[in-house]
């Protein structure tokens, strides 16, 4: 068995430790690069589906045919660094009836906003049962809050 002399003597096991470095790293690389494309854009959209809040100031009202009510809607930004704006948008408007935020039919910003949504019942709308309204918020990148308001036309 050859003996080192002693300026030799931790050069091997040196080289060792940095070569099983390397192919670690490798292998981590290999295994750690697949793993997130497959499961980081699912912790991505999570973050970006808990990055905002959509609240509405009352969950229902009695609007009389011919008369209107103005509503606070409002898209809290949850994650400080959340920045993608949200849409807003009503569906399961009943005939003769407008809802919009503001003036418009959608309204978009970066979350951290109210804005009134204008309910207008119009003199022929159908006083029959309740209406329930979905108020949705899309983000840029597609996530979805939605909050009910339950209108009773009289």
């Amino acid at each position: 068995m050859k003996r080192f002399h002693t300026d030799e003597s931790g050069v091997e096991p040196t080289v060792m430790k940095i070569l099983v470095g390397v192919i670690l790293v490798g292998i981590g690389l290999g295994v750690g690069i697949p793993l997130y494309l497959h499961f980081g854009r699912a912790a991505e959209t999570t973050t970006e589906a808990m990055g905002y809040s959509l609240s509405l100031a009352s969950s229902g009202d009695n609007i009389p045919r011919g008369d209107s009510a103005k509503i606070t809607v409002t898209v809290s930004r949850e994650l400080a660094t959340f920045d993608k704006k949200a849409t807003l948008t009503a569906s399961g408007v009943p005939d003769n009836v407008t809802v919009l935020f503001g003036n418009k039919s959608s309204y978009t910003a970066i979350p951290g906003y109210q804005v009134k949504m204008n309910i207008s019942v119009g003199s022929t709308a159908t006083p029959v049962n309740n209406h329930i309204i979905t108020v949705k918020a899309t983000s840029e990148g597609g996530a979805e809050k939605m909050e009910a308001y339950e209108l009773t036309i009289e």
